[in-house]
């Protein structure tokens, strides 16, 4: 748990530091054009980024440089932010052509994440390799690694062996690294497989990382299906009470898969 946290935090570090690229970089490497439009992009931080004036900042930046990737993935985020995927799309895949090291990996867990475009995200993760030498990192937020979330992508779209080898291959080469939900994404997929068995093996192994109230309802559902209804009830009622404590998955932007709600809780309940 201490390594996760580490590394989370190192991912939100990092990541905070990308939004703003270091200007000097340019400069070293001989391309002043580039560098003015960065230098200009640095008046962008004064604004909040909705803000005309600041959306202004990065049109100019365009002008000095049209390949300058920064200002064309400042102006997508507010499309984001709004759930607007052609205005999105139209500008992170600018920013992911003239700079695909940088904005690949944000593009990629975010298609997934906010738009459900689990085929582009599956496909940006497979370019990502082809970029990066070695670990290719976590999704945008560090909530995952960037293979995990390729998993949790194939068990969207149904593929559920499939996610179940990323995953497993993942935790296996990766024991120190394995995520806050990693665990419940791949019982998931084996329930979906109808392998409760080894459902709730993964549930265990989530229980001894981060219990919260969807591994305590997705064992519930586990044991329903086989029918041992003193096992069910046990793990129903532990998922109540975590899920009214505020123990669940949680993400300020967005609704994370397999994420459950109180309803939910209610209507496994009706089942018994």
């Amino acid at each position: 748990m201490r390594n996760l946290i580490l590394i989370l935090f190192v991912v939100s570090f990092f990541g905070a530091l990308k939004a703003q690229p270091n200007c000097n970089v340019f400069l070293w490497e001989g391309d002043t054009t580039q560098f003015e439009a960065c230098k200009h992009s640095e008046y962008f931080k004064y604004f909040y980024q909705f803000d005309l004036n600041g959306i202004a900042i990065l049109d100019s930046c365009m002008k000095i440089c049209p390949y300058y990737a920064f200002p064309y993935y400042e102006k997508a985020v507010p499309y984001l932010k709004a759930g607007n995927p052609m205005g999105w799309n139209k500008y992170i895949n600018l920013a992911v052509k003239y700079d695909a090291l940088t904005y690949l990996t944000i593009r990629a867990s975010c298609r997934g994440k906010f738009f459900g475009d689990y085929m582009g995200s599956i496909k940006d993760i497979d370019s990502l390799r082809t970029l990066v030498k070695g670990d290719i990192g976590y999704t945008h937020d560090g909530t995952y690694h960037m293979d995990v979330y390729q998993g949790i992508c194939y068990k969207a779209i149904g593929d559920y062996s499939k996610a179940v080898k990323i995953i497993e291959t993942f935790i296996a080469n990766n024991p120190t690294s394995i995520g806050y939900y990693d665990y419940i994404h791949l019982g998931v997929a084996y329930q979906n497989m109808n392998l409760h068995q080894k459902a709730i093996e993964c549930f265990e192994k989530q229980e001894s990382i981060y219990d919260i109230a969807e591994n305590q309802y997705y064992v519930a559902k586990s044991y329903l299906e086989i029918q041992d209804h003193d096992e069910f009830l046990k793990a129903i009622q532990k998922a109540k009470v975590k899920i009214k404590a505020g123990e669940k998955m949680n993400n300020k932007y967005h609704v994370l898969e397999d994420e459950i709600f109180e309803y939910d809780i209610d209507e496994l309940l009706l089942k018994i």
